[in-house]
């Protein structure tokens, strides 16, 4: 049972393209939120901005590995089932 990855390298693609798509949206999403609120930020300066997204990473990547569980799931079993026939 050998899995040929020339013809899943499309799924693989589109997989990590779903991934960098949920990262950007949520990191998009914090800019706007500190743009909004910035004049209840204080002194905050772009030290302290590029600190939220540094660690708001984290929770993006637990987020988008939540949202992403079944997909990967699909994916998983897909690759299982094409590898059999």
């Amino acid at each position: 049972m050998k899995i040929n990855l020339q013809n899943l390298k499309p799924y693989f693609y589109f997989y990590f393209r779903y991934i960098l798509f949920f990262l950007l949206i949520q990191m998009a999403f914090r800019i706007i939120f500190l743009i909004v609120y910035k004049d209840l930020d204080g002194d905050a300066g772009i030290q302290d901005w590029l600190m939220t997204l540094a660690y708001g990473m984290k929770l993006d990547v637990s987020i988008t590995g939540y949202i992403l569980l079944f997909p990967t799931l699909i994916l998983i079993f897909y690759t299982l089932i094409i590898s059999k026939s």
